[in-house]
């Protein structure tokens, strides 16, 4: 018998990711509602090990999109903090919740 090849998904080399979990979070949202929204196409995720990771300027964007008209557009820097930035380019930090569930 043959042995079957596994699908290897594309990764980008130097791209940094999110878990659906944690974006499930910044959505409020469920982690659910995150893996459906990845089989609809609304984020391309790859597989690392059995979880899947969602590239984070994509997850950037989507917040972007949400919020169209806001005087600010959200990014993560490079320690992985979500930032929201002003037009002027004033950082604002993404509120945390001491109630972690």
């Amino acid at each position: 018998m043959a042995r079957s090849a596994k699908k290897k998904e594309p990764t980008l080399p130097n791209e940094k990711f999110i878990t659906c979990d944690e974006t499930a979070k910044l959505f409020r949202v469920t982690s659910r509602t995150i893996r459906r929204w990845c089989d609809e196409g609304r984020f391309h995720p790859v597989r690392l090990g059995h979880a899947r990771a969602l590239p984070r300027f994509e997850v950037a964007a989507a917040l972007n999109a949400c919020s169209d008209g806001a005087p600010w557009t959200y990014e993560f820097t490079d320690a992985g903090e979500l930032v929201a930035v002003t037009a002027e380019g004033k950082r604002i930090e993404w509120p945390t919740s001491d109630n972690s569930e």
